[in-house]
């Protein structure tokens, strides 16, 4: 083997940020000949196991002719990493909803959900945390006790102290560890998603302990699998089905 090295995959790592560090579009990497055993072994480059290993090429040198004496601007192409969730509440679509975005402490950008939940955002392919944060629905406040007098439609309190600053609307959010999942035919990999699509496993262990067992046993009765508990092949497969990977 020439032309490249191996990298041992890191928690954390996919080969989406890999191929970024080295300078390469994620697909030069994952469709390399080299990496034929891992995409067998992992079907997504978005989910690798901690001592996978990478093979990353070498960069190729590429050449332009140009004129003399002027300003030539050239501009590094980039595939940036997409943030892709779907809200729901009791079943039913978050649609339309407002929400802010930051990306590891830092304020992205204000966006809304689609009609069917969705976020669909660009970040970097390097970046570790994303917060979605929602305005939570205000709850109806009744009136303080006092005198009021009443004019036509309008209700006013006479003894309101001057501006009188409302509290700032509560907020729910939503935090997620990018590139954190491990894969499916891991039990670490499918205690993260059995959590992700609410199912009550705590914390990733990597253990299948009662509480997981459990689990996919709810998710297996749910997706019409036969239930046995066990992280079987048609359970692995519906698990990245439903969790996008």
């Amino acid at each position: 083997m020439s032309g490249g090295k191996q990298h041992k995959v890191q928690q954390g790592e996919s080969v989406e940020s890999i191929a970024h560090t080295a300078g390469h579009f994620w697909e030069t990497v994952w469709e390399h000949p080299e990496n034929a055993e891992l995409r067998k072994l992992r079907k997504s480059p978005h989910v690798l196991l901690p001592g996978d290993k990478v093979f990353v090429p070498e960069l190729r040198q590429k050449k332009v002719a140009c004129a003399t004496g002027r300003q030539h601007p050239f501009r590094r192409k980039g595939v940036p990493s997409r943030l892709r969730v779907r809200f729901l509440v009791d079943d039913k679509p978050r649609a339309g909803q407002s929400y802010e975005l930051f990306v590891d402490g830092t304020r992205q950008k204000e966006g809304a959900t689609d009609g069917d939940g969705w976020l669909d955002e660009v970040i970097s392919p390097m970046a570790n945390v994303a917060e979605v944060h929602f305005a939570a629905d205000a709850p109806e406040e009744e009136p303080p006790p006092g005198d009021f007098e009443e004019s036509g439609a309008d209700v006013i309190r006479e003894d309101a102290p001057p501006n009188k600053k409302k509290p700032a609307p509560k907020k729910i959010v939503y935090t997620f560890g990018l590139r954190r999942l491990d894969p499916a035919s891991s039990i670490s990999g499918a205690q993260g998603r059995l959590r992700h699509l609410g199912y009550s496993v705590g914390e990733p262990t990597g253990e299948l302990d009662p509480r997981t067992a459990d689990a996919l046993r709810a998710f297996q009765t749910d997706k019409g699998l036969d239930v046995t508990g066990e992280l079987d092949d048609a359970t692995q497969a519906k698990l990245r089905e439903s969790a996008d990977g």
